[in-house]
């Protein structure tokens, strides 16, 4: 499904990169109330899923590839929703630059690539610039959630997680049915094959 233009843009969340100042993205949108950001948001099954169930949040994808996006935008429009949005855009960058701090209430990592070869891994989504950008975009008692079917990338990213300032390990039920799933994780569950998840929460004051 191709979205006329009027269509996109009222999907489609768009960043003046050339402004001053990080961005709030529920009031960017002119929203009220908790935003949560899924970090390379594919065909949209799990932001859609998510802004349909909870429809109080703003769930904002970020994805870098163009295709993908289009897909993402097409499903938020063919569902109605006006809780979603989703952003063409290198994620590490939005993260780093121009989200502002302790504005999330959750970061979304589901099955990101692995880059399995070593000369790749700094291409990994979770590295310690990204855990710092986490913990600062985070609100105190905030989330970051990750789902990979790779041991190696778990591994990984659980010990650039626990180095990370300011974020905490926490329990996490990725079986719960309450929580929507991507189309990958329904796929690797059908094919039998493990599935690593974490949570880890912003500490803060409360907290």
């Amino acid at each position: 499904m191709k979205l006329a233009p009027r269509e996109l843009d009222a999907v489609q969340l768009l960043l003046d990169t050339a402004a001053a100042g990080r961005v709030d993205l529920a009031r960017h949108v002119g929203r009220a109330g908790p935003v949560e950001l899924e970090i390379g948001c594919g065909k949209g099954e799990f932001l859609v899923a998510a802004a349909a169930r909870w429809p109080g949040t703003l769930f904002v994808g970020v994805e870098i590839a163009r295709k993908y996006f289009l897909k993402t935008a097409a499903r938020i429009h063919r569902a109605g929703l006006e809780n979603a949005r989703v952003l063409w855009m290198d994620s590490a960058l939005l993260l780093d630059r121009w989200i502002a701090p302790v504005s999330l209430r959750a970061v979304h990592v589901y099955f990101p690539d692995p880059w399995p070869k070593r000369r790749h891994h700094k291409r990994r989504v979770v590295s310690p610039r990204f855990a710092a950008a986490v913990a600062r975009t985070l609100r105190p008692g905030g989330s970051l959630y990750l789902l990979t079917d790779d041991a190696p990338v778990f591994a990984a990213a659980c010990e650039v997680l626990g180095q990370a300032g300011g974020l905490a390990p926490q329990t996490f039920d990725a079986g719960a049915p309450s929580r929507p799933r991507t189309g990958y994780e329904e796929k690797w569950r059908r094919e039998g094959r493990t599935i690593f998840a974490a949570r880890w929460l912003r500490r803060g004051h409360g907290v």
